[in-house]
């Protein structure tokens, strides 16, 4: 995958999968800013990207803060150009199962934007989730929702060992 001329923001990306997605990106040619609430972990990772003769700078960011949101956009733009591509990486959620006594983790609403889509993008970051998972003792599996008719993300899914599973999704929507 090229990614010459592109800015990326990736939040949360001082460590686990948010630096894994960072220091991709930056392999693949984009310019990384590095946002996490840790200044010395965002530095980390931007450090990591830039001894590789990579493009990457750091900045601290609180996610739940519209004016540092306002901040990392003009952060990047003054630094790189005006941002094209963003990785909101809130990374995953936890379910404690009591029928299997550990916990699964939720990858939480995923969309690839579709010029990146068939280019290993979630491939990459479901096995790097694996991965973690595979060395958390409570972990005992991963999760995801999908769209019933969504065929090629299911294809995607299914390729990679996951399954469908005895339960079925219920929700209730609370009207505003």
């Amino acid at each position: 995958m090229n990614l010459d001329h592109r800015i990326a923001i990736v939040t949360g990306a001082g460590s686990g999968i948010g630096a894994a997605t960072a220091e991709a990106l930056a392999a693949s040619g984009a310019s990384v800013v590095v946002t996490d609430i840790s200044e010395a972990a965002a530095e980390q990772t931007a450090n990591v990207i830039t001894q590789r003769g990579q493009s990457a700078t750091a900045l601290v960011q609180d996610v739940t803060s519209l004016e540092q949101w306002e901040q990392v956009f003009e952060a990047a733009n003054a630094t790189f150009g005006a941002p094209n591509a963003l990785v909101n990486n809130a990374g995953v959620t936890f379910e404690w199962s009591d029928w299997r006594n550990g916990l699964f983790w939720w990858i939480q609403s995923v969309y690839v934007s579709p010029d990146s889509r068939e280019q290993g993008v979630f491939t990459a970051m479901y096995h790097e989730v694996q991965k973690l998972a595979r060395e958390t003792p409570d972990v005992i599996g991963i999760r995801l929702y999908a769209e019933r008719d969504n065929q090629r993300a299911l294809r995607t899914y299914f390729g990679l060992g996951m399954h469908e599973t005895d339960y079925k999704l219920l929700e209730y929507l609370i009207d505003h």
